[in-house]
């Protein structure tokens, strides 16, 4: 929902943000959305700096950062939002000085520490969408939990010498991390193989162009693909996935045993102890600012194309299904879809929060 507080910071800002108005694709009601949105970091090195000043000076409401590493005289060689005068420094307090001289009007909220299965949840749930700035699987691992459990969908990007990835993962219950890794064995550490200085800044622009994408509701042309750069090559290549059958059930349960091994989650055992899940039909911005506990996003364009009623209908087996939007049209025409394929649904009626 587009507050007061970003109207007055959205009227005051107009010619600041005039290339974006004159586009088709973004006018007033795009760049509220961005304004609006709010994007967690997990990583303030190479992949975010040039993702971090664009994504702030395109008027990104709120900005996280978790990082606790501090600038190295060895970062400056790509890590872009660092100076000299920042080694020795917290890189995510850095960062958060250099995004509050490009743009006063953006909220940088930091956090001085790793990501890990203890405050995943905690941090991820107050942010629309999760950017992996990272360079490790164990940290992509919980953020795929994290993103699974909260329905979220997160920007993944990698490097190592010459090459990059990226893709868009858990957007609208596509591709996890676990679909990409059969293509993505070749990426190594750059701490020990080397990278070419200006490839981190390459990838993390494009991590950038599908987050705007994302929040504006343009269709995305990565969450079923995973795109490879190479610059010895000058060459894009998009390998096509197809997200790995799975029982979702058992991989929610394993989730849950993993995280209560460990933690004491009160929000996850809400979350997975419910019996209903309900099906978010509104575009994915509004879905992202407006969340609905338990629910997940699957516009009504996919269920009139039939390419999400196998998972509806292998979700209907263990649980009752509702259907959720503002405009009531097209919730019942989404039952109605619903039922040609034998597939029982309820309205969901949020402002009572209540089933009927």
């Amino acid at each position: 929902m587009f507050s007061s507080d970003n109207l007055l910071v959205f009227n005051e800002n107009q010619e600041k943000y005039i290339r974006h108005l004159n586009l088709p694709l973004i006018k007033i009601q795009g760049q509220q959305r961005i304004l609006s949105s709010r994007i967690l970091f997990i990583g303030a090195g190479g992949l975010a700096s040039s993702s971090l000043l664009y994504l702030a000076a395109a008027g990104v409401g709120t900005i996280g950062i978790i990082d606790d590493d501090v600038v190295d005289i060895s970062n400056l060689q790509r890590q872009v939002i660092h100076d000299e005068n920042s080694i020795g420094m917290l890189k995510a307090k850095s960062a958060r000085e250099v995004i509050n001289k490009l743009n006063k009007n953006c909220k940088v909220i930091i956090y001085l520490c790793k990501l890990n299965s203890d405050n995943a949840l905690k941090i991820m749930k107050n942010y629309n969408l999760i950017i992996d700035c990272t360079d490790n699987i164990k940290t992509r691992n919980i953020i795929d939990n994290g993103c699974s459990i909260l329905n979220l969908p997160y920007v993944y990007g990698a490097i190592s010498q010459f090459v990059g990835h990226i893709s868009v993962l858990h957007f609208q219950n596509d591709l996890s991390y676990s679909d990409i890794m059969c293509g993505n064995n070749n990426i190594k550490d750059c701490n020990n193989s080397g990278v070419l200085s200006l490839l981190p800044g390459m990838i993390g622009l494009f991590q950038s162009s599908e987050v705007i994408k994302i929040i504006l509701g343009i269709p995305n042309s990565l969450s079923k693909s995973l795109m490879i750069y190479s610059v010895l090559d000058i060459k894009l290549q998009n390998l096509l996935l197809k997200k790995k059958k799975k029982d979702l059930s058992k991989r929610r349960y394993k989730i849950k045993n993993d995280y209560e091994q460990q933690n004491s989650f009160n929000d996850i055992k809400k979350i997975l102890s419910s019996q209903h899940l309900i099906i978010d039909i509104r575009d994915s911005y509004t879905s992202m600012i407006r969340p609905i506990h338990n629910a997940i996003n699957i516009q009504i364009d996919n269920l009139i194309n039939d390419t999400s009623l196998d998972f509806i209908k292998s979700k209907a087996i263990d649980y009752s299904i509702y259907v959720y939007c503002d405009d009531e049209l097209k919730t019942n025409l989404a039952i109605k879809l619903l039922k040609k394929h034998q597939i029982q649904a309820t309205k969901y009626y949020r402002n009572v929060n209540s089933y009927r």
